[in-house]
């Protein structure tokens, strides 16, 4: 309780003493006995009687008596307080609430209070006590002590600059009063509050100068006017001047701000416009690109299908030719191999001018579709790193089946069982008229994946790669055998550029890089989309490689599809 007797000046009266508690139960017990002692009533006018008062009115005594405490009555704030505001004010000093201690109050058998007047009592409370410490410590007042002296100046400065602002503006209105009051004393005005106040101070610093009809230099104070009022109307134009030329720089900082948001505004329009205008196109490019794929692919599958029906026709008309020769003769028909049945093919109409075109035709509409996808793909790398393989404009290859009886590889078989010779392939390329160096075709440039692709798909590869163009005296074979010494002079790092670039794997040797970039660069060609190989024996029939020095490769893989 010391931190009590430090503000009050005395800790708060004990609460529930044995002496007020049995007090009040004497109290109570005697107005109770009272309220028994009185005589019966009864009126003789109504004859009403006692049971009839007692249900029309509570008993007096009673009625004084509020469930939970007693009735709040009204008693004066004093510093000298009773022991039910010695309650409130230690359960406020303890930070309980006003509806807390209202409520304890009337826990306690105490007066009852409502919360907001529990709050309101002790604020007054509160305010007495402050002023009955103010009084003590006056009384007791004792010297002041090191370093005091400094914090009270501190604290004052501080306090100055909060008052700052309202001292500044109770002086001005204090002047103006003022200046009025002596308009009203003079009969008009002559003084504003400004003149005032500078006379006042000059007359208290002893600087004033003489009334006007007191001073003998009268020449002087009228010049000493109109100096006074020449300067002031100097001072007030380049006020003037100052406030303008700032108002004209704001001016100006707002219509740059307002420029640059229109130039960035409009800037961002132009480039919103920009790119839905560069989307549309690539959509557009990109339906187009869908359209010519089908388009191709269904002119290829329909190709394919007469393709293989002339074949079917040709194989069975020679099987007739010869059962015939053989039947009429009793000899077999000369010519029975493979280089007859290509002589065959040749002069029947397979593999003819028309099939040349229409290789053309597709190259070209597939070469479109490239151009377009290299526009588009040129765009936003967001884009490009989400379109698959299937958003390019070249075909993708059907994955092959190894059930199929068609994918076998008479050739390769042929190779391991090292059925016959080939040549010897030059180490050097041979050089023609003009100084062009061919590239020597072996056996297995003819495997090459690359011998599928036709002669305009080759020149795209040698263009992409930055080769010299076919020679007109280059064969096909021939220029197969090229790219494929010029794939063996690659780095690693080229072939793995060239990997990413057809989005194809660069794990595993240099050797299995070379052959996976030929197979997927023959995977987007015309014939390998459609599902065509190098190492076919459909493939191989037809291919003007096999003829003359490797017929015999051909030969070969017949056989060998024929053992199996």
């Amino acid at each position: 309780m010391d931190g009590l007797e430090m503000f009050w000046g005395g800790a708060p009266k004990p609460l529930n003493e044995d002496v007020e508690i049995r007090g009040e139960f004497e109290l109570t017990r005697d107005l109770d006995d009272e309220a028994e002692s009185e005589p019966e009533y009864y009126n003789p006018q109504t004859g009403e009687g006692a049971a009839a008062k007692k249900r029309a009115a509570p008993d007096l005594a009673k009625s004084l008596r509020v469930p939970g405490g007693l009735a709040a009555t009204s008693k004066k704030i004093t510093a000298d307080y009773d022991s039910d505001d010695g309650r409130i004010i230690e359960l406020k000093q303890q930070g309980y609430s006003d509806e807390y201690v209202a409520e304890k109050l009337q826990q306690e058998g105490r007066i009852r209070y409502v919360g907001k007047t529990v709050g309101s009592r002790w604020l007054r409370l509160r305010k007495v006590l402050e002023d009955r410490e103010d009084e003590r410590l006056d009384d007791e007042l004792s010297d002041w002590h090191i370093g005091e002296d400094e914090m009270v100046t501190n604290i004052k400065a501080e306090v100055d600059k909060k008052y700052e602002s309202k001292y500044q503006q109770l002086q001005e209105k204090k002047w103006k009063e003022v200046s009025i009051y002596l308009a009203d004393k003079l009969g008009k005005r002559k003084y504003t509050a400004k003149a005032c106040e500078e006379r006042f101070e000059a007359i208290k610093a002893g600087t004033a100068l003489l009334p006007i009809e007191l001073d003998d230099d009268q020449a002087g104070r009228r010049q000493m006017r109109e100096t006074r009022i020449a300067k002031a109307k100097a001072d007030r134009a380049a006020n003037e001047e100052a406030v303008r030329i700032t108002a004209e720089l704001k001016k100006a900082k707002q219509e740059a701000r307002k420029r640059a948001r229109e130039e960035m505004v409009a800037k961002r329009e132009e480039e919103t416009a920009r790119k839905n205008q560069e989307r549309k196109e690539r959509n557009r490019i990109k339906r187009e690109r869908e359209i010519i794929r089908q388009k191709l692919k269904d002119a290829r599958v329909i190709r394919l299908a007469e393709m293989r029906a002339q074949r079917d026709w040709q194989m069975e008309k020679w099987r007739g030719e010869k059962q015939l020769y053989k039947n009429f003769t009793g000899k077999t028909m000369p010519g029975q191999g493979g280089a007859a049945v290509r002589k065959r093919k040749t002069n029947d109409g397979y593999d003819t001018d028309e099939e040349d075109e229409l290789d053309d035709m597709e190259l070209t509409e597939e070469s479109d579709a490239q151009m377009t996808g290299e526009e588009d793909g040129g765009d936003e790398e967001s884009e490009a790193a989400g379109n698959s393989r299937a958003d390019s404009a070249l075909p993708i290859r059907n994955k092959k089946s190894t059930n199929d009886r068609r994918r076998v590889n008479p050739a390769r078989n042929a190779r391991g069982k090292g059925k016959g010779k080939a040549p010897a392939a030059p180490a050097m390329p041979a050089t023609v008229d003009g100084g062009f160096n061919k590239a020597p075709v072996t056996k297995e440039t003819l495997l090459n994946p690359r011998s599928i692709m036709n002669l305009e798909e080759l020149d795209a590869c040698l263009f992409s790669r930055k080769l010299p163009r076919r020679h007109p005296t280059e064969s096909h074979a021939e220029v197969v055998s090229r790219l494929a010494h010029a794939d063996n002079d690659l780095t690693v790092t080229e072939i793995n550029d060239l990997l990413r670039a057809a989005l194809e794997p660069i794990s595993g040797k240099k050797d299995v890089k070379i052959q996976r970039l030929a197979a997927a660069e023959a995977a987007h060609s015309v014939k390998g989309s459609a599902g065509l190989i190098s190492t076919e024996l459909e493939f191989m029939r037809g291919y003007e490689g096999y003829q003359g020095e490797f017929a015999y490769l051909l030969d070969e893989a017949e056989a060998a599809a024929s053992d199996m």
